[in-house]
């Protein structure tokens, strides 16, 4: 069984940074400088994410900023790992479920605008506050963790943030599946969760087609806790 775990694990990880690298370089190829051929991850610690980029041919020039797991021997392609210090003139720029860890996000966005060529485009993932799961669990939600969540931003504040660190917001999605689930998982571990009658209502009298519904209601309207953001460095 642990074996197993192991296994679906790994294909569940392959399966989402799959998803990362189509999304980078379908919004790279429509809207980022054709002429920036490089790319770099800031403190990888899923390396796999560079051959799933590399399969792409978007970007010549691959880099790990300060890795947090060194992609030599975790990935097939070549990438240079770069350490207290930045490389200049990028396309894009990644940083994967990291912004909530951070002390001051303004100055790790900034950072990577420093990095981008004009037209360069950052990506990251991160929590938000303003999600469905956190909004009912608050702060019984048993996957938030002090000090190592420092920031747990709103959809607005997200979107702020964005603005005040010089970019032009390209895409700010909430595309999570899985806000009913935590929220019913959470509430059966924990007896001393109370929902409200509606939540409970929902879990307990409604089927798994109403459950796909109210998700995808969610992610539809950024009420998911999980954010998605594309976002470019002006030309000029």
């Amino acid at each position: 069984m642990e074996h197993f775990s192991r296994d679906t694990a790994r294909a569940r990880r392959r399966h989402l940074l799959s998803s990362h690298a189509n999304w980078m370089c379908q919004i790279v190829d429509e809207t980022g400088n054709p002429e920036a051929r490089a790319y770099a991850d800031l403190e990888t610690y899923s390396p796999q994410v560079f051959d799933e980029v590399a399969g792409l041919g978007v970007f010549e020039k691959l880099y790990s900023v300060d890795p947090l797991l060194s992609p030599d021997g975790e990935c097939e392609t070549a990438v240079e790992a770069v350490r207290n210090t930045a490389p200049r003139g990028l396309g894009a720029v990644s940083a994967f479920e990291k912004l909530e860890h951070e002390y001051a996000p303004l100055a790790y966005l900034k950072a990577a605008w420093d990095m981008l060529a004009p037209g360069g485009l950052v990506f990251f993932t991160t929590r938000t506050i303003t999600g469905f799961d956190l909004q009912t669990l608050w702060d019984k939600t048993p996957y938030i963790f002090v000090p190592e969540h420092l920031n747990l931003l709103s959809i607005e504040g997200i979107s702020r943030l964005i603005e005040r660190a010089g970019f032009d917001l390209v895409e700010l999605s909430t595309p999570g599946q899985l806000d009913l689930q935590l929220v019913k998982h959470a509430s059966e571990q924990d007896p001393s969760i109370r929902l409200s009658h509606f939540v409970r209502y929902l879990l307990e009298q409604r089927d798994s087609l109403a459950h796909a519904d109210f998700q995808a209601f969610l992610q539809k309207h950024r009420l998911s806790s999980h954010v998605r953001v594309a976002a470019r460095k002006p030309v000029g």
